[in-house]
């Protein structure tokens, strides 16, 4: 999968990426998208990928099983932030969760959606969950039971749920 500054995601056959071909599939999902990290997941239910707009809204879209395969959307949330997704499980397909820090612009807080129907799992924390100094456009990272996200001057620690 390949998102384009245009706005368009694009389906492409990974046995065959050479020459110019046809896309498998696309599917207009923005007006715009720029200086973001997309994430892809996979749960019980399908495939997903999600990104942060321009706009800000993080939107999620599954990719379907049919032949050919679609694009279709699966969730969005309106946030003000423009920090970039990346996505926990449990196993590989269970209990997705998109993360995403509400950086830049937003109220520096971090976001868990359920993968699958984007409903919030965790709300950006209490007061002592402010991450002060983030940049827009990171990610975090997962490494032995925590998660990181690197604030300014300041690397941030999350017990995972």
């Amino acid at each position: 999968l390949a998102l384009g500054k245009d706005g368009k995601a694009y389906l492409l056959n990974r046995s065959n990426l050479g020459g110019i071909t046809a896309p498998v599939a696309h599917a207009q999902v923005a007006t715009s998208i720029r200086g973001q990290a997309a994430a892809a997941y996979r749960t019980r239910q399908g495939t997903y990928f999600v990104f942060r707009a321009v706009s800000g809204a993080l939107s999620a879209y599954r990719i379907t099983a049919t032949n050919p395969p679609r694009i279709v959307p699966a969730w969005s949330k309106s946030q003000n932030g423009e920090g970039s997704p990346w996505v926990t499980t449990t196993n590989g397909v269970d209990n997705a969760i998109v993360w995403a820090a509400n950086s830049g612009n937003g109220d520096q807080r971090l976001r868990g959606f359920d993968g699958d129907t984007g409903a919030i799992v965790y709300a950006g924390g209490g007061p002592n969950e402010l991450m002060a100094g983030t940049s827009k456009w990171n990610t975090g990272i997962v490494a032995r039971g925590r998660m990181y996200f690197a604030g300014t001057n300041k690397v941030y620690a999350f017990a995972l749920p």
